[in-house]
């Protein structure tokens, strides 16, 4: 047996946590069993044959036992090159925002580029509804950042729909789905949320989101400000810089990136 934090999951030797200054949240568990990232709807009926679970719904179980939460061990790991980020499960769903120039559009594509370089994390499908695949600014931004020819990063430079998106998400077995942006392409709160719990339990891959900022006091992105509470992490990117706003998978959450060199 073993003390863990259930706040961040730190192995301890003490019932203190001086990580997230924990005194509450410590527990005599197995360290084995016991994964921080509670991606709960990832277990299936399979895994637990006496827990009820809902006809038709994908085999995704009705109610949580404390003792499936604590043995809920799900593989995390980091995306290579945005450790910032944290240990990273294979599915989670994350948004971007900031004011025009800030970098949005490149980290993404680096991020999709990564992704796509890591064979057993799927094809990562990059919406590019704001620069054309035919666009010099986008050929530009690719070579810049020595983004690779990879066959696992396939761009689409026009959105048309939901019903040919999830056909073409079939046809060329993507996992990963990255939209820039849902401001451009006018996604309402109900259509994000099919979409990330089709990447998530469907596709069982990540969605990235790209949203338009505004600038009153502090830049706060555009829309109806549920948006944010739809996603696992939300980032700033703001004059190059990519602050992590929320992080519910990592618990440091004013972690940073840093896009372009001084």
């Amino acid at each position: 047996m073993s003390l863990l934090c259930l706040g961040c999951g730190n192995g301890l030797t003490e019932r203190y946590c001086k990580a997230c200054n924990s005194k509450n949240d410590i527990a005599d568990i197995p360290q084995a069993s016991f994964s921080h990232h509670l991606a709960l709807k990832q277990k299936t009926q399979e895994n637990d044959e006496n827990t009820k679970t809902t006809p038709q719904a994908n085999n995704v179980k009705e109610y949580y036992t404390i003792l499936d939460i604590l043995t809920n061990d799900i593989p995390c790991r980091p995306v290579p090159g945005f450790e910032f980020l944290g240990q990273l499960p294979d599915c989670f769903s994350m948004m971007l925002f900031g004011l025009p120039g800030g970098g949005k559009s490149t980290f993404a594509l680096r991020f999709a580029n990564s992704l796509a370089n890591c064979s057993d994390r799927g094809i990562t499908l990059y919406i590019s509804e704001e620069e054309a695949g035919q666009s010099a600014t986008l050929k530009k931004k690719i070579v810049d950042n020595h983004m690779t020819n990879t066959p696992n990063f396939l761009l689409m430079d026009q959105y048309r729909g939901e019903v040919h998106l999830k056909r073409f998400t079939a046809q060329h077995v993507i996992k990963n789905i990255i939209i820039d942006s849902i401001t451009s392409i006018g996604l309402t709160p109900t259509e994000i949320k099919r979409y990330r719990d089709y990447v998530i339990h469907d596709l069982k891959g990540i969605l990235v989101i790209i949203c338009h900022a505004r600038k009153d006091e502090k830049i706060k992105y555009k829309g109806d400000s549920s948006v944010g509470h739809l996603v696992d992490i939300v980032c700033l990117v703001d004059n190059g810089m990519v602050i992590t706003d929320k992080n519910r998978l990592y618990f440091s959450k004013n972690s940073e990136y840093k896009i372009w060199e001084d």
